[in-house]
């Protein structure tokens, strides 16, 4: 995700939590729609799958 930032000039955030808690995952959407970014990606990585 990094290179890609990179290579279309943007800024990148990636927040997450080191364990899987819905509740935190709530919050960190939470908190970065507070920071009104012009776009949101949420995504579900392979390390937090069942």
């Amino acid at each position: 995700m990094e290179q890609a930032a990179s290579d279309l000039n943007l800024n990148l955030t990636a927040l997450g939590p080191d364990k899987f808690d819905l509740q935190q995952v709530a919050e960190l959407i939470d908190q970065a729609i507070a920071a009104k970014p012009n776009g949101l990606s949420v995504h579900r990585f392979a390390a937090f799958q069942g």
